[in-house]
């Protein structure tokens, strides 16, 4: 039946408030739970401008965002 639960994340608390479910989801069908976020297109163009190491930051401040609520997904669980 499902394969996944996906949740794409734009670092607001609205979009975060559907974690909770997602979690529910998850469990419920054993499946595995994945977050999802994306480099603006804004910073993305900036980060062209800038040069490779602006990217770079945007690409590693996506990472962190994820590894945080990553955690406290975690933490719920547990």
């Amino acid at each position: 039946m499902y394969k996944r639960v996906l949740v794409p994340l734009d670092g607001s608390k609205l979009a975060e408030d559907i974690l909770p479910l997602a979690q529910r989801l998850s469990r419920a069908f054993d499946i595995p739970l994945h977050l999802l976020t994306v480099i603006q297109q804004d910073a993305v163009a900036a980060a062209r401008a800038a040069g490779s190491d602006a990217r770079k930051q945007a690409a590693q401040n996506a990472q962190d965002y994820l590894r945080g609520v990553s955690a406290q997904v975690s933490h719920r669980v547990g």
